[in-house]
């Protein structure tokens, strides 16, 4: 189970992401996000949260926004 807070950040990041428009994300992107995560100098929960995010399976991910 998320928290409210975690909701918000989650559905803050789809929310942006879903507003590229013509732009392609460069980072975070699943493929590197776990990569990067462990160059950051101070770990924080909320980096550690959209590691995991990215790292769920998309089906999951509609799953847990639709919900919303």
């Amino acid at each position: 189970m998320l928290s409210k807070d975690e909701l918000n950040i989650i559905l803050d990041y789809e929310d942006e992401k879903n507003r590229l428009g013509q732009f392609d994300q460069i980072y975070p992107v699943p493929s590197t996000a776990a990569e990067y995560y462990s160059y950051m100098e101070a770990k924080r929960y909320q980096n550690a949260l959209m590691c995991a995010w990215l790292s769920t399976q998309n089906s999951l991910r509609k799953k847990i926004i639709n919900n919303c």
